[in-house]
């Protein structure tokens, strides 16, 4: 069944459909996450989360460990370290290349946030750079926490008071 968002809304107002919570912001025109459901009571449960430990940044910030859900359309681009030996009659020989011969690198976007929540994720970033930091992800039978570097993010400055920000992670098999 589709969701059956009301038609007229107004600031504020609170839409459940199948387990996601979503607020109407009047300056945006838009509906968004509740960002109060990313700590796991949201129909992601505890997936698709980027987890910002509190004092992650400096000086106490956050205060508290901060959850943010990724928008939909998480994009996962996996490809294979593979050494490979061609012969003269096209015949060839591959072997995987390494212990952790696969790549992943994620695509990933917070859409129409407050500015303080993508300055935070954008100092967060800022302050990991060449730093491994965890994401939860779903993997085959379950989620799983694994370890990731940002590559680069952009900020689109949307209004004053609310922001996007997608970003390119790379996983990391590194403790």
């Amino acid at each position: 069944m589709a969701a059956d968002f009301p038609g007229s809304p107004s600031n504020g107002d609170i839409y459940t459909y199948n387990g996601v919570t979503y607020v109407y912001n009047a300056v945006i025109g838009a509906w968004s996450i509740d960002p109060g459901t990313a700590g796991g009571t949201s129909s992601y449960g505890e997936i698709f989360i980027l987890k910002v430990p509190a004092d992650a940044i400096s000086g106490g910030v956050p205060l508290t460990d901060s959850f943010y859900t990724f928008d939909r359309g998480l994009s996962r681009a996996s490809s294979f370290n593979i050494l490979t030996a061609k012969f003269g009659d096209g015949y060839e020989q591959r072997a995987i290349d390494g212990t952790n011969s696969k790549r992943d690198m994620f695509g990933v976007s917070f859409s129409n946030r407050t500015k303080e929540d993508i300055n935070l994720i954008a100092k967060f970033l800022d302050v990991h750079q060449a730093k491994n930091f965890d994401i939860i992800i779903p993997e085959y039978d379950g989620n799983q926490t694994i370890k990731v570097v940002c590559e680069a993010y952009n900020i689109k400055y949307l209004y004053h008071s609310y922001h996007s920000l997608t970003a390119e992670f790379r996983r990391v098999y590194e403790p």
